[in-house]
């Protein structure tokens, strides 16, 4: 088995190169088998970068951070890890963008493609998949598109999804995203009799113009659910601050 060792130029990363070398010997990446990767998640996600065309496996050994792509460092054994490890198969994102002067620039992408505000106001964006509108609108500071591989590096520190590997699916995270402002102004102080509802005013930006007058609107209120004792006001005096609550005793008098 040809095995080629590519490490990321730190000292302990090197004397663990030199010693795996001396155990197994060393090829060019070309002519090796496999390519072992000493480093982190960026590390291994750079060498497949730079190997991509000759298509050869990779097989990293932890020594950053995270190693959500890598496996445990061992010295020993390595030639029957390589038989017995399991190939995963990454598909990489294809990027094409237009220039301000109308040049197409191409780029593939292991781990995502992020899309960045310049200036400093927000960014909005219409999100179109499979040639669908999926949003409309999305103020932001920038998205993240990440495939699995690259989904627990800045895709996971903007608060997105971790994806097991192998998975067929990719997340698209927005940074910094805008959210509405929002309060309920007021609301009535009973229950309407015939509608069974509580007549509440809410104020919330509209920015983007996409409620209308007249327009129907679902909201759902979010709150604390705590054990009370209500009464009927056919129950109770109030007199000034005070209110009193009629009781029934055992003997059924108030």
């Amino acid at each position: 088995m040809k095995i080629s060792f590519v490490a990321f130029p730190l000292e302990k990363n090197l004397k663990a190169q030199a010693e795996l070398i001396e155990k197994y010997g060393d090829h060019t990446p070309e002519e090796a088998d496999f390519i072992v990767a000493l480093g982190g998640d960026g590390f291994i996600l750079k060498s497949l970068h730079d190997y991509l065309k000759i298509n050869k496996p990779i097989f990293g050994m932890n020594f950053g951070s995270v190693g959500f792509l890598m496996n445990e460092f061992k010295l020993e054994g390595l030639t029957e890890r390589l038989k017995k490890a399991q190939l995963t198969k990454l598909r990489p994102l294809v990027m094409k963008t237009l220039s301000p002067t109308g040049k197409e620039v191409k780029a593939i992408a292991i781990n995502e493609i992020s899309i960045r505000r310049e200036k400093y106001q927000a960014s909005k964006l219409q999100i179109i998949i499979d040639d669908e509108v999926r949003m409309e609108e999305l103020v932001c500071d920038g998205v993240i598109i990440s495939t699995s591989a690259g989904s627990t590096g800045y895709n996971y520190s903007a608060s997105g999804p971790i994806i097991p590997l192998g998975s067929n699916v990719i997340a698209l995270t927005a940074v910094s995203a805008y959210s509405p402002r929002r309060k309920i102004d007021s609301f009535a102080s009973r229950i309407s009799e015939d509608t069974r509802a509580l007549t509440t005013r809410i104020k919330m930006d509209n920015m983007a113009g996409e409620i209308l007058p007249g327009s129907f609107l679902e909201i759902s209120i979010k709150y604390d659910i705590r054990d009370s004792l209500s009464a009927p006001d056919t129950s109770t005096i109030v007199e000034g601050e005070n209110v009193y609550i009629y009781k029934v005793d055992e003997k059924n008098k108030v």
